[in-house]
């Protein structure tokens, strides 16, 4: 009898050894919900993860409790009920066939901080930085960089997590995102999160999803450009081995004959999913935490496009469509810090400024000017940046959260009108204009010849501007702080009038 047993039982033990059954798969939360987060106050909190299929999750925050069953795929998402911010450190737990308990979570104010280089800036970096480091024993804020990493096909994942700031960790934090925060912070008595979602040198194509820049046809060239670089890859990869052995042989030369070798070592080709590939950053970094419950979005970036400002005029705006499309919260805030000017270009640094402006058609944007920030410096990234971060910081006070007598921009073109031989220009944001200097300066005006020359201006008793010159007779067009060294007009707020010329593209 217990033989006729074993060889019942025998291969079923057997197959179990061999064939083990699968072990229930331990439920996980997405990247961004760590210990130390920041959750968005006043609105739906999303929050999601893998289990098993059909499992049963339940996430438990403060007085909230909310289950649901992942779907076929694993994938799940709840949402809490918007709550109001608090400092009180909590426990999130999520529970299924495992437990998660994340600890020292707030609710508060979470913006998002994509870019390049210049959002990537550390504050130990920034002017100033080291000192507001030492400073920053500030618990209520707390950041999160995101791994610079680039992908041919969206991840679920990023790599990073959130840190608390700190004299020991601050430091670390992007510069613009931290000064930003910490206005914020100070104004509201609210906890802020910065989500640093940056990558120097980048181009924006990549921070573009595929699917946005196949919906609009007015992409097709920059397609074009992708797929004949496409094209190029495998001849490219063919022949880099031996470059690379090519240069190996060359520095391995110089230093056995102890001569200086400076040549830098080749990239590996470019194709699909590499640094500035197009939707390569959108597919790593920015994919993984869409949806993640945020007020808004600051923008820093545009130095690598240009010199191709037609594009960009359509590719900012598609990019902030896109976004929020993909967050699923309606029209965020989104805002833009405008570039300075620098190097031997000034006209074509001007009409990238005049491209990232154009955005400012779509609702909720907003524009920090920089124009005076790092004049004169000969410098790709000012340092400067408690200015920036202050400037968004007063955008957010003011449209946002309704921070009383908050100033936040300087003058804005609004018309210019014939005066005699003489041009009326009128402004907005002109509470207490005044030039830093002894007069003004940075207008310019021209006939119907468009040809500018340098203008002579006056700040008159009815708050407009008189601008003239005695080489045109019969002024027409004006433009201000276009591609000049110098311009000084500036409000109350201590705020520049932005660059403008009333015979160009406008804001669309």
């Amino acid at each position: 009898m217990t033989i006729r047993i074993l060889q019942k039982v025998l291969p079923l033990l057997v197959a179990l050894f061999v064939f083990p059954l699968p072990l229930p798969a331990a439920v996980s939360l997405g990247s961004l919900f760590q210990d130390h987060a920041v959750l968005q106050q006043e609105m739906k909190v999303p929050i999601w993860g893998k289990a098993d299929p059909d499992e049963e999750v339940t996430v438990s925050f403060r007085e909230q409790s909310v289950s649901t069953k992942a779907d076929a795929q694993g994938r799940w998402r709840v949402e809490l009920a918007p709550m109001k911010f608090s400092a009180e450190p909590a426990e999130l737990i999520v529970k299924g066939s495992n437990i998660i308990t994340l600890k020292d979570i707030l609710i508060g104010e979470v913006w998002l901080c994509s870019g390049q280089s210049n959002m990537e800036w550390r504050l130990e970096k920034s002017d100033g930085g080291k000192a507001a480091a030492a400073e920053a024993d500030l618990p209520g804020i707390r950041h999160f960089k995101v791994q610079k990493i680039g992908s041919d096909h969206p991840l679920d994942t990023v790599s990073g997590k959130w840190v608390v700031a700190r004299p020991s960790s601050a430091g670390g934090f992007t510069a613009v995102g931290f000064y930003f925060a910490r206005d914020i912070h100070k104004q509201l008595g609210i906890p802020v999160g910065i989500v640093q979602n940056a990558f120097s040198g980048s181009q924006i194509e990549p921070w573009l999803s595929d699917a946005a820049f196949q919906s609009n046809p007015r992409f097709a060239p920059i397609l074009q450009r992708y797929n004949e670089l496409l094209a190029k890859v495998p001849e490219a990869k063919a022949a880099y081995p031996e470059k690379l052995a090519a240069w190996e042989k060359e520095r391995d030369a110089a230093k056995a004959a102890g001569t200086p070798f400076t040549t830098k070592q080749p990239y590996p080709p470019a194709g699909p999913g590499s640094d500035n590939w197009a939707a390569a950053f959108y597919n790593s970094m920015t994919h993984p935490i869409a949806g993640y419950g945020i007020r808004g979005a600051l923008w820093y970036q545009g130095e690598s496009n240009l010199g191709r400002e037609q594009e960009y005029r359509d590719l900012l705006p598609a990019l902030i469509t896109s976004w929020r499309q993909e967050w699923k919260q309606g029209d965020f805030p989104f805002y833009i810090v405008q570039l300075p000017s620098y190097g031997s270009k000034p006209e074509v640094w001007a009409r990238f400024r005049e491209a990232q402006a154009s955005a400012l058609s779509l609702p909720h944007t907003g524009m920090a000017v920089t124009i005076d920030i790092g004049r004169g410096t000969e410098n790709l990234h000012p340092t400067n940046k408690l200015d920036v971060g202050l400037r968004l910081a007063a955008i957010a006070k003011a449209n946002i959260y309704k921070v009383p007598n908050t100033e936040f921009s300087g003058p804005l073109f609004s018309k210019a009108e014939k005066d005699g031989t003489a041009l009326r220009v009128t402004f907005t944001h002109a509470d207490g204009m005044t030039p830093h200097g002894e007069k003004l300066t940075g207008f310019e005006i021209a006939g119907a010849d468009k040809k500018y020359v340098a203008a002579e201006a006056k700040i008159e008793s009815n708050g407009t501007i008189l601008v003239w010159s005695p080489g045109v007779t019969d002024p027409i067009f004006i433009r201000y702080d276009w591609a000049v060294p110098e311009a000084n007009l500036y409000n109350s707020a201590n705020l520049p009038a932005a660059p403008f010329r009333s015979d160009g593209p406008g804001i669309k």
